[in-house]
C-alpha cells in the first residue's frame, strides 16, 4: 500500500458518514465472492508527477477511482457523498469526474468516483 492509500484509507475508515455505511468493506480492485452491500472498491488510475531541474519529482497527483456498490441507487449515491466528504476533509481530495452504471450481470448500483489528490511524491510510493 502506498502512503497516500495508506492516508486515504485511514480518512476513509475513521470517517463516521463512511463506515456507518460500508463498515470497513472498502477493497482494492474488485468486491470479493456474494460482498455485503454497500461496498467500496478502490484502484490507482495515474499518478503523474510535478518535476524540477533540480529535486526531480517533487509533487505527485494520485488518481484513484472509486465505485461504490449497493442493491439500490439511493444507497450508491449515498456511499458515493460520504467518500467524497471524506476525501476532502480527510485527504485533501477532490472529485474530479463521476458517473452512474448499472451492473448487467448482478443487477447492483454502482457510482463511479474518481478523486483527485496531491502528495509529496517522495512520500508517494509509487
Amino acid at each position: 500500500m502506498t502512503m497516500f492509500e495508506a492516508v486515504a484509507m485511514s480518512a476513509l475508515l475513521s470517517d463516521p458518514e463512511v463506515t456507518s455505511l460500508v463498515g470497513d468493506r472498502i477493497y482494492p480492485g474488485v468486491l470479493p465472492s456474494n460482498p455485503e452491500l454497500p461496498a467500496v472498491t478502490y484502484i490507482l488510475v495515474s499518478s503523474p508527477r510535478v518535476l524540477t531541474q533540480d529535486q526531480g519529482a517533487v509533487l505527485a497527483r494520485p488518481r484513484y477511482r472509486w465505485n461504490c456498490f449497493a442493491l439500490t441507487y439511493d444507497e450508491a449515491i449515498s456511499v458515493s457523498i460520504a467518500i467524497a466528504r471524506a476525501a476532502r476533509s480527510g485527504f485533501n481530495g477532490w472529485v474530479d469526474d463521476e458517473s452512474d452504471h448499472r451492473e448487467t450481470n448482478t443487477g447492483l448500483f454502482r457510482r463511479r468516483l474518481e478523486t483527485l489528490g496531491w502528495i509529496d511524491a517522495p512520500e508517494a510510493g509509487l
